[in-house]
């Protein structure tokens, strides 16, 4: 059946829906790896390794100390349905002049 449906559906339909009707795609992220606080007045890169995307990022500001510091945690990406899903790697590529401060 093509999608989206034309209105009415073509009779009689091409390619029925399989019975039961499938359930739909579901997605999850699974926890796979946490990564402590990194210290403040210090650089903060951190990756995640093949097959895990960011899971979660989390900061904590100083006022004293008037920096931020920061940890996050890693996940592995689940589907289940029809089709597939792909990770696309970041293309951000280098830092502009704004983020570099200058």
């Amino acid at each position: 059946t093509p999608a989206p449906t034309p209105a009415p559906t073509p009779a009689p339909t091409p390619v029925p829906t399989p019975s039961p009707t499938p359930a739909p795609p579901t997605f999850s992220i699974q926890d796979s790896e946490s990564f402590g606080w990194n210290d403040y007045d210090a650089d903060f890169e951190h990756s995640c390794s093949e097959g895990t995307i960011i899971k979660s990022m989390m900061s904590e500001w100083d006022k004293d100390k008037l920096d931020r510091r920061w940890k996050t945690q890693c996940g592995e990406f689940k589907y289940t349905g029809h089709g597939s899903v792909s990770a696309v790697p970041d293309s951000w590529g280098s830092w502009s002049d704004y983020e570099k401060g200058t």
